[in-house]
Order: C-alpha cells, then structure tokens, then sequence
C-alpha cells in the first residue's frame, strides 16, 4: 500500500513555542534517564541493600502506578475554578513539575541502618515522586494533540522533541558519573542535587508552550467560536465538552477496546521497557564489563546522542512522506537486530561504535512517539465526540513507568540467576554473561514485540489520519 502522506498543512504556533514544548521531551528523558539508570545501581551497589527488598519496593512501585496514573489524567480531566482561570493544564504542571526535580534528591538520602528503614524511604520517596512526575507529565503530553493539528507542524514539533528527548537523555547519563564516584555513597547527594536544579530550570522553560487560552463561555456566541479566532488561540484552546464527558471507568473501558490505542500501548511499552533496561545497564557495563571509571559512561552516551541527532531529519522526512505507522515498523525492527552485536562487547572503542549506530535505530521510535499517539488520540475523539484525552495519556505514562518495575525485576531475576555479586570487583563468567544479556538480549526482545504489534495490528495509516482529522474539523473539536 502507497502510504505517501500529501498533506501541505501550515504551522500555527512560533517557533519559539516548538522550542518550549520541545524543553519537556528534555525534562521527560532527563528525569526518566537519571531515575532508571541511577536509583537501582545506587541502592543495589552503594548502598547494599539485599535484592529482595529492592523487588518488594519496586513491585510497590508498580501497584502504585497502576492506579495512580490513570487517576490522574482523570483528575486532570476535570474542570475546577484553577483550570477555569488558567486553562486545563497549565495549573496542573506548574505545581508539579518543579517539586516533582526537587523530591529526586530525597531518593538518594536514605537513612543509615536497618534494611527495613531503607527500603521504606525508598518506597515512599520514589511512589511521591511519581505522584508529581505523573501530573506534570500527563498534562505536557495531552497539550501535544490539541496545541498542535496539522501533520506538518506535528512532525516538526516531533523533530524538535526529539533533539531535546536524546540531549535530555544523554545529560541524565552524562551529568551524574561528572560528581559521584563509585563506591562513594555521599557523592551521590551531589549528583542528585545538579538534576535537580537542571530540571528545575528546563521547566521553567516550558511555560511558555504549556499556557492556554481560556476556552469560550459558549459555543453559541459567533465572536467566542474558534473558527472567528486566529489560528495559533483557537487550536490551544479546550472545548467545552463537559457534557459529554464519561465516567472513569466507562472511558477507561472505551480506550481499552479500541485495539490501535491497545496497540500503541504495547509498542510503546516496548520501546520504554527497552530504552529504561538498556540505559540502566550501562552502569553495569562500564564498572563490571569494561572495568572502567564512571567518567567512560559520558562517552557512550555522546556516542549514542550523536547517533540519534543525526537521523532526526531522516525521520522527520519519511513520516512526512510514508507515514508515523511505517516509521515506527522499521525503526523498532532495526534497533531489534543492531542490539544484537552488543552480545559479544568486549571493550570501550566496540561498545561506542555500536552506541552511535544504536542512536540512529533509537531516532525513528524518539521521533514518531509523539505524532503516532497524537493519530491514536485523534481517532478516540472522534467516537467519544469528547475531549477527554487526559486519562488516555494517564494509562500512557503508567504504562511508561510500568517499564521500571519490569527493568527492577528483570535485574533482579538475572542477577540471583547468574551469581552476579555487587560487592565483588571481579565477576564470575556466568554472571557477565547475565550483565550482556540484561543490556542486550532482553531489549531487542521487547523492540521486536513493538515492532511486530504495530505491523499486525496498528492501522493508521496516512489516508486514515487524514479522514480522522475531517471528523474532527466536523465535530469543532
């Protein structure tokens, strides 16, 4: 099928606010990275904490997301006197989003003494945390379908994000091993504090893009509809569909049945399954593997930013003219089979060559994430006739942070397998073998499992998304 996607479509918003949108792919990487690589290493090889309780505690975790993060893209579905004043997400992501970067910190300052008080303050620090990343972060990401309508400025946006979502990811590796040493506990405060302020500060850069104007008292007044406003009000605005807005359940029900968002979900699974184990293992890698200082991690990483920041247009061109669904298929193919090799890495020069072809697999699914889903939501609104997309990005982000539940257990599982022995300089044959298969088998698994649901399964195809955006114009929504 000629999946050509002819569709000359203008750009609403400066260029300016394409940067500010861009800055959460940044803060979403930058705190994803630093969380998924740093929390687990810390607490199994600094701090000793026996690998039971790290899987209670991250089970814990788990449970928690199961309800929390739905709840919240419910919650903040629902108007209040705040949102009224200051527009559906805007409020949600100012209290949040900072408070969110400044509890990081609080995860690396356990408590000295019994096993049973760490893994408490483990458990409560990283459930709060993300409490707050989930609010923030489910209402950057539904700011996406309705801040941004056309393919084109999609897809350019998309372009951006994906720059700011490889440096973002890049610094979270990058910027710790700069001001923690291995086997120095305390050093990790530091570390901790330094993603904090740069979280901080890349939020602030958010605000332009994350504010909304106010949606129109009524749809009846010709001088409130946002067909008489100019383009860049009317596609921030939210229309007023309180009306037909459903229960919890009953949407959550509805989304679950649609089998493209079900098959979004599992891709997307995937991919977040895939990047959080394999940049977790990096770490693992460098000190048990290569037998080098933490510093070595930085050139990994700049070869995998590298990799990725190269590709960016490539993708950017090829959704324009084939589609996100297409773009999607054989990015996570590839990455499935370039994983491979990383089987047999025997030293650093091998491991930064396969880096940066890495990044270049890993720019097609970074890049078309954001435009695919947007199709997906697009289509939901369509049959609900309701603006309700907040829950669905709330089962995104669960699903998302399900991704460190399952990397947790997954080191857990390989590491009583093999023998693999924090306190130990020198592993025994088995347990590094389990260390390669953790970083490389265990992804291209999970990538090939997105790769092969959004081949069998997904099918919104360019034609598709150019019918769903007519109901939408139909719909005023």
């Amino acid at each position: 099928m000629d999946e050509t996607v002819a569709e000359p479509e203008e750009t609403r918003h400066p260029s300016k606010i394409h940067f500010s949108y861009g800055c959460g792919s940044f803060l979403d990487d930058f705190l994803l990275t630093a969380f998924s690589v740093r929390v687990y290493a810390f607490y199994e090889n600094e701090v000793l904490l026996p690998n039971i309780f790290l899987a209670m505690a991250f089970v814990i975790y788990g449970v928690w997301n199961m309800f929390n993060d739905p709840l919240v893209g419910y919650i903040s579905d629902r108007p209040t006197r705040l949102t009224a004043r200051w527009g559906r997400r805007f409020p949600w992501f100012m209290l949040t989003a900072i408070p969110c970067a400044v509890v990081f910190t609080f995860i690396f300052t356990p408590p000295l003494g019994f096993d049973w008080a760490v893994f408490a303050w483990l458990v409560v620090f990283i459930c709060l945390y993300d409490f707050l990343y989930s609010f923030w972060n489910t209402n950057w990401l539904a700011t996406f379908p309705v801040k941004f309508r056309s393919h084109h400025e999609r897809t350019r946006v998309a372009g951006i994000q994906t720059i700011f979502s490889q440096v973002g990811l890049t610094l979270g590796m990058l910027l710790p091993p700069l001001f923690f040493t291995y086997g120095d506990r305390a050093s990790y405060i530091v570390q901790a504090l330094v993603v904090t302020a740069a979280g901080a500060v890349m939020a602030t850069f958010m605000i332009p893009a994350m504010r909304e104007a106010r949606a129109p008292p009524s749809s009846s007044s010709p001088l409130s509809s946002p067909a008489s406003l100019p383009a860049s009000k009317a596609s921030d605005m939210v229309p007023d569909v309180t009306g037909a807005r459903r229960s919890y359940f009953k949407t959550l029900l509805f989304a679950l049945r649609q089998k493209n968002f079900v098959a979004y979900l599992v891709a997307y699974l995937g991919q977040t399954v895939a990047q959080v184990v394999l940049l977790a293992s990096v770490p693992y890698l460098v000190k048990f593997v290569l037998h080098a200082e933490a510093d070595m991690e930085i050139l990994i990483s700049g070869a995998l930013l590298a990799g990725g920041v190269v590709m960016v247009p490539f993708w950017v061109r090829f959704s324009r003219r084939r589609g996100n669904r297409l773009g999607y298929i054989i990015g996570t193919g590839s990455i499935a089979a370039v994983l491979v090799p990383f089987l047999f890495v025997q030293d650093l020069s091998f491991a930064i060559a396969g880096a940066f072809i890495l990044g270049m697999a890993l720019s097609a699914p970074w890049t078309l994430m954001a435009p695919t889903f947007s199709d997906v939501i697009d289509e939901m609104v369509v049959k609900m006739k309701s603006r309700n997309e907040g829950i669905f990005y709330g089962f995104r982000t669960f699903f998302g942070r399900l991704s460190v539940v399952i990397q947790a257990l997954t080191f857990g599982i390989i590491h009583a397998i093999s023998g693999f022995d924090p306190d130990a300089a020198v592993q025994a044959s088995i347990a590094l073998w389990g260390l390669r298969v953790q970083m490389m088998a265990v992804p291209a698994l999970f990538y090939l499992a997105g790769c092969l649901c959004m081949w069998r399964v997904f099918d919104i195809t360019p034609e598709k998304a150019r019918s769903t955006k007519a109901g939408l114009a139909a719909l005023g929504l």
